[in-house]
């Protein structure tokens, strides 16, 4: 039980966290199942995957590979699906190999080590060259420790492998604590030759002091964990002599002496035992490196310590402390702060800069100046902006918000200016326009504002007696609007009105943008009946209309005025039969200030005749395909002499018969006018017009009056073809894929082999769930018809059909297998395709390697690159493809150029990379 909760945790959370491991199981599986021969898998890590070590015995052995592992992974495959595929290997093993032989496991074992050692070696190299590592010689232990969690190997395995890279694993610096002013010390250094509390101590002093052997500059010395001189000096650094350094020196006259014998009683002041003087001469080092850290990378830094005779080892340690540790840690210099001044990060320039300053960096050199002077300009310009910002902030919401964007420009990273940003009003909207519609509506439309932040929404006022003034200045007509237009239906009439736009951002508004339009509607509802030489019209007229004014337009286009019975009807006599008249409405209305103007006008057609027929011999036909979701229709009948004939469309008819008289109120209800361009002469009609693509049942009204005489009934169906229509063979079915039209279709299938033929019609949600749509094919081949059948249409009606040629299936078979290179640090390098032997002519793949969500196609075949298989030679069956820099899931998959060959894909377990 103990070794089962064990096993779990560290092998299979191993195996499930390691995608590439799962890939190499399945690879091993599948090798073993295909090759009879084969006694063990290759490449897997058998001792790993048993929980075996080199110290059981027979009997253990025999316990845990034949008893224990089997129930372990039993037990296991639900939450770790893998231990199925173990489990299979484990079968095969058993059969194939003595596995509870000690010799056997003892060579896995020593195998297993090797590869171990292998990769152990090869990620040690890859932590060197990705950590920059390799710079300096050295990385910090917790670093390997981290890369070795990570990949889970044994760190101290790691470290061992690091170190034989030529890079020393070394334990983070800890900085002493000293208790004088190092910033006293740097200062008094900086004018003096020398550069550490090392160099002061042994360089400065008599030429008699200066000939002894404890007072000669070691070649290197040691200084982490106190001062230790190597190369045989006898060197020595205690508080004897550090005393002795400070009373010559504050004797001697030399200027630079001088600095010496100040820095040793600032020194002096906070040591009083040897341990602090042995960490005042590491700080002392520290500081110095931190210096020269401030402008020059770390290679450079360690130099310069090295010159200065501390040893390399410790000099790494030092570098790695003041560079921010290893492993690509940030490094704050002069060129941070430049870095951000160029991104326009003056707050983080400005941190920086600060941070420099409290660490002690000599921030008093030409270059350091220039880079302040330049910070220090960039803050100013950025101030400027922010006072022209306040300065318009109440005034000009234009100029306001400009002068914010500047101060963006300038500073990205300052919180302020984007706030502010956000909360300005948006400026108002532009061009508002008024259209008066027929119907006596006011319809309004505007551009969006010039200049606005985030989402804006719109609020219409209107006002008849000035233009609104403010946000709520006026009668709402509309809000929370986030379309450019708006509709006012019912308007006061023959009266000026005002309207306003409001733009609204988070409950911010801006000054209205008005427009002034004048609503006087034509006449409505006209119903016109007729006889032979008379005609009686009615129509609706507004209330506030005063008359309606009637001029009648005669066949030849002479035009007279016409007397009105009332407000809303007149007679016409002395008409011609079968010739067309045409009457003009207007109504008349009192404005405000006692003129009387005319509205919009109504047009009313009116034929005279006798006796109406119905028609009955419409027909239609399509012309073309379906273009943007329109097709082409021509339709013809003959004409009914004196009479008006209309089409109507709908997609399940208006429910009358042929010659039923029904209320062109109704029929509109039901069906929609086709409107187009209409032609023919006194015998025959045809009017051509465009219809949405779709089912359509076309009937011919002949107007009487306000009723129509209905005739027959033609069913058109204009359906798009299917797009990207795609086939792939699946043995003996094939798989359809298309791009459904926009619409509510169906599609109709026919296909047909040797042997028979069948149909199929096929929904969209049916295709959805599916994926697609499987055809039984059969191995000889065949044709597929492919059309789109509008839904709701019976019959046979149907689009134009597309004709998809099935070829017989390939007789030479030709599997293939992927494996992928991995990068030690990445994903996947490079698919390496292996072809089956198989005898035959060469034959030529095409190979797609690309990163998606799904594995591709047989459409993406034209994507990869093309190569020829030589069955003849080993070294023609291989092909490998690298991969292109990138992120996502990658994946591998070949296509057969000939139509003779057919590869047999792996599992998609091996297709996909990561």
């Amino acid at each position: 039980m103990e070794f089962d909760k064990q096993y779990r945790k560290s092998v299979l959370t191993a195996i499930k966290k390691d995608k590439s491991l799962q890939a190499a199981i399945d690879a091993a599986l599948r090798a073993m199942n295909a090759d009879e021969g084969l006694a063990l898998p290759p490449d897997l890590d058998l001792p790993f995957l048993y929980g075996i070590e080199p110290s059981m015995t027979d009997a253990q052995l025999e316990q845990r590979v034949l008893r224990e592992m089997p129930s372990v992974w039993n037990k296991n495959k639900r939450l770790f699906p893998f231990c199925t595929r173990l489990k299979s290997i484990h079968d095969l093993l058993v059969r194939r190999n003595p596995a509870m032989n000690q010799d056997f496991w003892r060579d896995q074992v020593r195998r297993a080590q090797e590869i171990r050692a292998q990769r152990l070696g090869e990620l040690a190299q890859a932590i060197a060259a990705d950590s920059g590592a390799a710079a300096i010689g050295a990385i910090e232990r917790p670093v390997v420790e981290g890369f070795a969690t990570r990949a889970g190997v044994d760190p101290a395995a790691l470290i061992e492998a690091v170190e034989a890279s030529s890079v020393r694993v070394v334990d983070p610096l800890e900085e002493p604590e000293i208790r004088y002013r190092q910033g006293t010390v740097r200062q008094k250094l900086a004018g003096s030759p020398f550069h550490t509390l090392i160099d002061a101590i042994l360089c400065i002093g008599s030429t008699a002091d200066l000939a002894r052997p404890d007072h000669q500059m070691p070649d290197s010395f040691a200084i982490v964990g106190g001062f230790r001189p190597q190369g045989g000096s006898r060197a020595r650094i205690d508080l004897a002599r550090a005393i002795e350094a400070r009373d010559y020196a504050s004797k001697a006259p030399t200027a630079e002496a001088s600095a010496v014998g100040e820095v040793m009683r600032v020194v002096l002041e906070g040591v009083t035992t040897e341990q602090e003087l042995q960490d005042a001469l590491l700080m002392s080092v520290i500081d110095y490196a931190r210096q020269l850290a401030v402008s020059a990378p770390r290679p450079q830094v360690l130099a310069a310590l090295v010159k200065a005779r501390v040893a390399p080892e410790d000099a790494a340690r030092i570098v790695l402390h003041v560079s921010g540790g290893s492993a690509g840690g940030p490094v704050e210099n002069l060129d941070t702060v430049r870095a951000h001044i160029a991104a326009h990060e003056l707050v983080a320039a400005r941190a920086v800069w600060t941070r420099l300053a409290g660490t002690g960096a000599d921030l008093g050199g030409q270059e350091a100046q220039s880079t302040l002077k330049t910070l220090v300009a960039e803050e100013s310009s950025f101030a400027q902006a922010m006072e022209l910002f306040s300065r318009h902030r109440d005034t000009d919401v234009l100029a306001a918000r400009d002068a914010l964007r500047r101060a963006i420009a300038i500073c990205a990273d300052d919180e302020e200016a984007p706030r502010l940003l956000e909360t300005m009003p948006p400026s108002p909207p532009r061009a508002v326009r008024a259209g008066v519609e027929s119907t006596g509506s006011v319809v309004l439309n505007w551009s969006e504002p010039a200049e606005f932040t985030g989402q804006v929404s719109y609020r219409v006022l209107r006002r008849e007696d000035r233009a609104p003034a403010g946000p709520r200045d006026g009668d709402l007509v509309a809000e929370d609007v986030t379309a450019l237009s708006v509709e006012d239906p019912a308007p006061v009439c023959a009266r000026p009105l005002y309207y306003g736009v409001v733009a609204v951002t988070q409950g911010r508004c801006s000054s209205p943008e008005t427009v002034q339009t004048l609503v006087l509607p034509a006449p409505a509802s006209p119903r016109v009946h007729v006889g032979e030489t008379r005609a009686d019209v009615a129509w609706e007229l507004p209330r506030a209309a005063l008359s309606a004014e009637a001029r009648l337009v005669e066949p030849d286009g002479r035009t007279r005025r016409v007397g009105t019975a009332s407000r809303t009807a007149l007679s016409l006599s002395g008409l011609k039969t079968g010739e067309r008249y045409v009457l003009r409405l207007r109504g008349v209305y009192s404005l405000p200030d006692g003129t009387r103007r005319t509205g919009a006008t109504l047009e009313v057609e009116v034929i005279p005749h006798g006796e109406l027929r119905p028609v009955g011999d419409l027909a239609g036909r399509l012309e073309g395909g379906v273009s943007g979701g329109r097709v082409r229709a021509v339709f013809t009948w003959s004409a009914v002499p004196g009479a008006e004939v209309r089409l109507y469309r709908s997609r399940t008819g208006i429910g009358a018969a042929p010659g039923a008289r029904v209320g062109l109120d109704r029929i509109e209800e039901r069906g929609v006018r086709i409107l187009g361009t209409e032609s023919g002469d006194a015998a025959h009609r045809e009017l051509t017009a465009t219809l949405r693509a779709g089912a359509h049942r076309v009937v011919a009204v002949v107007v009487d009056g306000n009723q129509g005489l209905c005739g027959n009934e033609v069913a058109l169906a204009a359906a798009p073809p299917v797009a990207d229509l795609h086939l792939d063979r699946l043995g003996q079915s094939v798989k359809l894929s298309w791009v459904w039209p926009d619409g509510d279709y169906a599609v109709r299938l026919r296909w047909s082999t040797p042997d028979s033929q069948a149909g199929r019609e096929v929904r969209r949600a049916q295709y959805d769930a599916e994926g697609g749509v499987v055809l039984p094919i059969g191995d000889a081949g065949g044709r597929i018809a492919v059309s789109v059948v509008p839904v709701g249409l019976a019959g046979s009606v149907e689009g134009m059909a597309q004709t998809l040629t099935v070829p017989a299936r390939a007789r030479r078979r030709i599997a293939y297998h992927v494996t992928w290179r991995k990068k030690m640090l990445g994903g996947p390098s490079a698919a390496v395709f292996a072809f089956d032997e198989a005898p035959g002519a060469p034959f030529d793949v095409r190979l797609v390697v690309r990163a998606g969500r799904h594995a591709p196609s047989s459409r993406d075949a034209e994507t990869g690159t093309r190569h020829r298989i030589d069955p003849g030679s080993p070294e023609g069956l291989v092909v490998e493809v690298p991969v292109a820099r990138g992120r996502g899931t990658w994946w591998a998959k070949a296509f057969a150029v000939q139509d003779g060959v057919k590869l047999v894909d792996p599992p998609m377990s091996e297709l996909k990379g990561n």
